[in-house]
C-alpha cells in the first residue's frame, strides 16, 4: 500500500457513522409523533425540525443555536444530547485546505531572475529622465532680476512740533487695561444612577429578571406569539425586559435559572417537568399559569 493510501481518511467509517439528524429521526418514529406533532409539543416551528433531522445546520444560524435545538429535540425525544452535539462537531469542524503543487516551477523562478536583473537598468533610466528634466528647468529658468541703488534724501532738520497729545490720549482706559476677572470653572456634579432595585416596568407591562447558574435555552413571546427572548445563555449571563402580559415562557434548564417577576422571585422547582424543562404563562399582575 502507498503512502498517500496510507494517509487518506477512512471514508468507510464516515459513511457509516449514522449522522445527529438520523438519531433524531429515528428517535421521534419510535415515539409515534409527526414533525408536526413534535413542533407543536414544543412550541416551535417545523422547519427548525426538519433542518435537525435532515442535518441542514446552515438555516439554523450560528453553531450555538445549532447545539441548543439539538439539545432541546434530544431531550424532548429521551435522547441523551451529548453525542449528538458531538458529532454535529465532528461535521461542522472546518477541514484542513488540500496543497496543489504548481507547475513549470523553473518557467517562475526564471521569469524572477529576469526580472530582478531588469530593475537596476529600469532605475538608472528613471534617475537619467529626472536629470535630464532638472538640467532643462535650469536652462529655461529667468535670470534674477538686478537691483539698481537708489540715493536718499537727507531728512529735514526742523521738526514740526508735535500736538500735544489730549489727556484722553494719554490716559490708559481703565476697562481695557484691566482684563475681566475669571470666573472660577464650575465642578461637574455627578447625577446620582438609579439602582437596579428602583426600576420598575412602565404602566401595563412586567419586568422580567433572568439570571443564570448554567447554560440553558430560553424562549420568552408575547401575546401576539412574537418572540421576545429566542436564544442560549451561558453561565454568568443574565437578561431582564419589560413586556405586556399575557406572556407564554419555556426553559430549557430551570434548574439553571433565577427568575423574577417585578422584584418578586419565582419558584421554578413546581414547574419543571421530568425533562428539566419548564413551560408556563404569565398573566396580568404576574400571577403564574
Amino acid at each position: 500500500m502507498s503512502e498517500q493510501d496510507a494517509n487518506a481518511p477512512d471514508a468507510g467509517s464516515e459513511a457509516t457513522e449514522v449522522r445527529p439528524g438520523e438519531r433524531l429521526r429515528a428517535a421521534r418514529e419510535r415515539l409515534g409523533l409527526t414533525t408536526l406533532q413534535a413542533a407543536h409539543e414544543m412550541r416551535i416551528d417545523v422547519a427548525t425540525l426538519k433542518a435537525l433531522e435532515s442535518d441542514d445546520y446552515a438555516r439554523l444560524g450560528a453553531p450555538i443555536f445549532v447545539k441548543g435545538h439539538l439539545r432541546n429535540y434530544a431531550k424532548h425525544l429521551g435522547v441523551v444530547p451529548e453525542p449528538l452535539v458531538t458529532a454535529y462537531e465532528r461535521i461542522a469542524a472546518p477541514r484542513p485546505p488540500t496543497l496543489v503543487g504548481y507547475r513549470n516551477e523553473g518557467e517562475q523562478m526564471g521569469g524572477h531572475v529576469e526580472l530582478r536583473r531588469m530593475l537596476p537598468v529600469v532605475a538608472t533610466g528613471i534617475a537619467a529622465v529626472l536629470l535630464a528634466l532638472f538640467a532643462l528647468w535650469l536652462y529655461r529658468r529667468p535670470p534674477p532680476p538686478v537691483v539698481v541703488p537708489v540715493a536718499v534724501a537727507p531728512a529735514p532738520t526742523t521738526a514740526a512740533a508735535a500736538p500735544p497729545a489730549t489727556a484722553a490720549a494719554i490716559a490708559p482706559t481703565t476697562a481695557a487695561a484691566e482684563p475681566p476677572a475669571a470666573t472660577p470653572a464650575s465642578t461637574p456634579r455627578a447625577e446620582p444612577v438609579a439602582s437596579e432595585a428602583g426600576r420598575v416596568a412602565p404602566a401595563g407591562q412586567l419586568r422580567l429578571q433572568l439570571r443564570f447558574s448554567g447554560e440553558s435555552w430560553v424562549e420568552v413571546y408575547d401575546a401576539t406569539g412574537a418572540p421576545l427572548v429566542y436564544q442560549l445563555f451561558d453561565a454568568g449571563q443574565a437578561r431582564e425586559l419589560n413586556a405586556t402580559p399575557p406572556l407564554r415562557v419555556f426553559l430549557g434548564q430551570a434548574a439553571m435559572v433565577s427568575l423574577a417577576i417585578d422584584g418578586k422571585r419565582v419558584e421554578l422547582a413546581p414547574l419543571t417537568k421530568r425533562d428539566a424543562t419548564a413551560r408556563f404563562s404569565v398573566a396580568a399582575g404576574g400571577a403564574i399559569r
